[in-house]
Order: C-alpha cells, then sequence, then structure tokens
C-alpha cells in the first residue's frame, strides 16, 4: 500500500483530513516491498529495526501482484487439438 493511500484512509472519517490522521500512524511502520524476495526477506530475518518488538500484527497487502509478478502465468504449451484424433494426445 502506498504510504500516501494509508495517510488518507488514517485521516478518512473523522471530517478532520489527512493532516490529522498523521498522529494515528505514530505507532505505525511501513515497508514497501517491490518484490517477493523482499517480502520473505524481511519476515524471514527481522531485526529490531525492521519489526519493532511488540509488533501484534503484520499487514501485507496485494500479496497476490507480489506471487504474480514472481511467478509470471505461462501461455498454453500444449498442442490445440485439430479434431483428427491425433494418436497419443489426451
Amino acid at each position: 500500500m502506498p504510504i500516501e493511500r494509508l495517510r488518507a484512509v488514517a485521516g478518512s472519517g473523522t471530517g478532520e483530513g489527512e493532516e490529522a490522521g498523521l498522529g494515528r500512524l505514530d505507532g505505525f511502520t511501513h515497508y514497501p516491498c517491490p518484490s517477493l524476495p523482499h517480502l520473505i526477506a524481511l519476515l524471514c530475518r527481522p531485526t529490531a529495526s525492521s519489526i519493532p518488538p511488540g509488533t501484534s500484527l503484520v499487514v501485507v497487502d496485494s500479496l497476490s501482484a507480489l506471487l504474480n509478478h514472481a511467478f509470471p502465468k505461462l501461455p498454453e504449451t500444449r498442442p490445440a487439438r485439430n479434431g483428427k484424433g491425433s494418436k497419443g494426445m489426451l
């Protein structure tokens, strides 16, 4: 999640705007992870500076985007069936 969006969400619902929401983010730590290896490294080998002690919740936004980028779908590689009853094809 972009930090700008997080700030906007923190300030919404109160009518006070984005500036008032910044105080609500004092307890948040935000890390943009551009790829799946970055996220895995952050979660598998946390340090006191990366995930502070006493952290009770880790939110991962758009995990599917990281997975789709790391493991793109390959185009279909099976030969097309031509309807002539080719032998050896399922």
